[in-house]
């Protein structure tokens, strides 16, 4: 979902600390986070407790007919195996250059700006050049057979916002943050995230303001130099935005802007979502925390959202009911849900 939220970072004289947090508006994420990077460590901070869900996750192809992918690689091995013969040692190697792949991609590509393809050319990536020319879908097939197993391999590069025969192979690193990390909730929810983050802004000196709708900001000698917040202007040695590039160029005036309209018009963004928040008023059986419903044409949804963008006849779709493993969730007897179509 595109992203509106806005940081504003000001440092005082001496370079030492963050000195304003500013938020405007923020998209909502799926809860569904397939690694644990939200666990908030910075030196002996331990701010966020989160647990591992086991089974990280149910797919269902119908009623009462679902695969389980459980909280190790060991064990999702067995199921692969028990589904077709040979997949769990394939598994085991596809995960294990998942895994370089992603030691790669945190580690190193993750932190750059993203102005230049040529960011991706550093000597670990060159090693890897023939993943760049071939597709997730190509290696998973080649390795797998059973399409309902192919089907679950390929889903996480969805979050990317393209499809499994659209991104190159060395995305293969979402396969790794699925089965080699793990899925993990926040002890009392999503908002424990927030409060976290919070705390430790706080704790590090740091001036959040809130309801802060961030209207322009001000460049002086091709620096930028303020923001202006409902109408008050904030200057700032160092002003950070963490929304989506186009939306950070419309606070510009247009004379200080990298991309015209023009140009942003003919660009291909990724997919939103559709979210529906749910409270069911008794608690539902046979359903995980986390479901992916791939009762429909896998390959349909697919073409429906990236091909012919259209909304599908029959789509695809992920619930979350949170309260099966989180009681903060919802009242007792009761049980929280929500719905993305992507």
């Amino acid at each position: 979902m595109k992203k509106t939220n806005l940081l504003a970072a000001g440092q005082d004289s001496s370079k030492k600390r963050v000195s304003r947090l500013i938020w405007d508006q923020a998209g909502t994420g799926c809860q569904m986070y397939l690694n644990v990077s939200f666990r908030i460590s910075i030196k002996n901070y331990r701010l966020l407790r989160a647990y591992k869900l086991n089974p990280a996750y149910r797919v269902y192809f119908g009623v009462d007919d679902f695969i389980s992918i459980y909280d190790n690689l060991e064990e999702i091995k067995t199921t692969f195996e028990s589904i077709e013969k040979g997949s769990g040692h394939e598994l085991e190697t596809f995960i294990k250059q998942a895994k370089s792949n992603y030691d790669i991609a945190i580690k190193d590509l993750v932190y750059r700006p993203g102005v230049s393809p040529l960011e991706l050319i550093t000597v670990e990536t060159t090693k890897k050049l023939n993943q760049f020319f071939s597709t997730v879908s190509t290696d998973i097939r080649k390795k797998f057979k059973n399409e309902r197993l192919i089907q679950i391999l390929e889903f996480p590069v969805l979050f990317l916002g393209a499809k499994p025969t659209k991104t190159p192979s060395f995305y293969n690193f979402m396969n790794y943050a699925d089965f080699g990390l793990g899925t993990w909730h926040p002890k009392t929810g999503m908002f424990d995230v927030v409060r976290s983050i919070e705390k430790l802004a706080l704790e590090l000196g740091v001036t959040i303001e809130t309801n802060a709708a961030i209207e322009k900001i001000v460049v002086e000698n091709k620096t930028a130099t303020a923001i202006v917040i409902n109408g008050k202007t904030i200057q700032a040695d160092v002003i950070l935005s963490g929304a989506d590039y186009h939306h950070t160029e419309t606070l510009l005036d247009i004379e200080h802007r990298a991309y015209s309209e023009k140009y942003w018009e003919s660009r291909v963004f990724a997919p939103s979502s559709l979210l529906f928040f749910v409270g069911f008023d008794k608690k539902i059986e046979n359903i995980s925390h986390h479901a992916l419903f791939f009762d429909v044409d896998f390959n349909q949804h697919a073409a429906d959202i990236y091909d012919e963008p259209k909304w599908p006849d029959a789509p695809l779709f992920y619930a979350n009911f949170p309260s099966k493993t989180d009681q903060s969730a919802a009242p007792q007897g009761k049980e929280s849900g929500f719905f993305l179509i992507r």
